[in-house]
């Protein structure tokens, strides 16, 4: 396989990972204000 190939998959999947590591974020952020919201 040549390197370029691999380094092109890695960063495919970094930016992936790194997106669906944001979205996470932003749904337990959510979350937590809504949760905050009904309590307040």
């Amino acid at each position: 396989m040549p390197i370029r190939r691999v380094l092109m998959l890695v960063r495919t999947w970094e930016s992936t990972y790194l997106e669906l590591a944001g979205l996470a974020r932003n749904s337990r952020a959510k979350c937590a204000t809504k949760g905050l919201e009904e309590t307040a």
